[in-house]
């Protein structure tokens, strides 16, 4: 029987909702990313903006806090290049490079440990810290290749007095290891440098994002810019990056 015009309107209508919503559905729970357009980079929001202070002992020195590196207000302290206050972030990769500010510090050692969800170590290392302030980065090596939809606690310490470890300034953070899609990781694999960067902000890969616009600082420096003042990591931008911890 030949449907009247108007039933057969609603059935293509309907046939072609259903088929483009199908489309939409795959692309937002498969693919999710857009080619970047114009040069804005900016991360999403991902909690609390800004830089949290970093965290001391409770040592004592002469009755005054002992302290080995910046923490009066006056300079940045020892921070977490994150995009939270919370210091927590999302990764792709087994094997990210986490990024932070160092101050000026009289401390020469410094400490990297990171543990899974049963608190235990997956990798510790000890480092020689440099003799200026700037911003370090320190890799997760292959030997201790985070696992697929896991989340790990991390803590980056300067070591203020060896023999007493309740002076030690450090930061903490978490990093959850996602696993993406195959069609999510062909686009990322079909672009590379500022498109790249965009298209890991979109997915919230916060490891991949500043690793990549940190290589690209020098070239684009107003992405680097716009990039840390969208996480409220202003206070960086003109930081220097310096070689450092380097396993002993």
């Amino acid at each position: 029987m030949k449907l009247p015009y108007s039933s057969f309107s609603i059935l293509v209508a309907t046939t072609l909702a259903t088929v483009l919503g199908f489309s939409e559905i795959l692309f937002s729970n498969s693919l999710r990313l857009r080619l970047p357009q114009g040069n804005a980079l900016t991360f999403p929001p991902s909690g609390n903006r800004g830089a949290p202070a970093s965290t001391t002992g409770g040592g004592t020195r002469g009755g005054e806090e002992h302290a080995c590196a910046a923490q009066d207000g006056t300079k940045t302290p020892l921070v977490a290049l994150m995009p939270n206050r919370e210091n927590t972030s999302q990764t792709a990769t087994a094997i990210p490079t986490l990024y932070w500010y160092v101050p000026e510090t009289k401390a020469v050692k410094g400490e990297f440990v990171i543990t899974d969800a049963q608190n235990q170590e997956v990798y510790y290392t000890s480092f020689a810290l440099p003799g200026q302030s700037g911003i370090v980065k320190l890799s997760i090596p292959p030997q201790a290749a985070l696992k697929v939809g896991q989340t790990y606690s991390w803590a980056f310490m300067i070591v203020c007095e060896p023999n007493r470890r309740n002076w030690d300034k450090y930061v903490r953070g978490t990093i959850e290891y996602i696993q993406l899609d195959p069609q999510q990781k062909k686009t990322l694999n079909s672009v590379k440098g500022l498109e790249k960067a965009k298209l890991t902000a979109q997915a919230n890969l916060w490891a991949e994002t500043l690793n990549e616009i940190a290589q690209l600082r020098n070239s684009y420096p107003k992405e680097w810019t716009e990039f840390l003042k969208s996480v409220g990591l202003d206070s960086l931008v003109e930081k220097p990056f310096i070689d450092c911890c380097k396993p002993e």
